[in-house]
């Protein structure tokens, strides 16, 4: 899960360099930013089902919540990066 989640903080300080105003994640592809309004692909590698779910786990944090990742459709949190930003999840 280190990985996942220093993969998820660098990713979001390139969001916040490049004026992003989402990221889109998608199994089997790289992440997306919408950047004026414009979809760009991330120059990354294409996203896992087992690296996305790593990823929900960090931003999951209702333990009941994570019981039913495979389950639940809609979710909304915030995430915070000390010095950075918060983010809406």
């Amino acid at each position: 899960m280190e990985k996942a989640q220093e993969f998820l903080h660098k990713l979001l300080q390139i969001v916040v360099q490049s004026g992003a105003s989402d990221v889109h994640f998608k199994v089997g592809s790289p992440p997306l930013f919408r950047i004026n309004g414009a979809l760009t692909e991330m120059k990354a590698s294409k996203l896992s089902p087992e690296f996305m779910k790593a990823l929900a786990m960090i931003l999951v944090t209702d333990k009941a919540m994570r019981e039913q990742l495979d389950w639940i459709q809609e979710y909304d949190v915030a995430y915070s990066i000390p010095d950075l930003a918060r983010f809406r999840v």
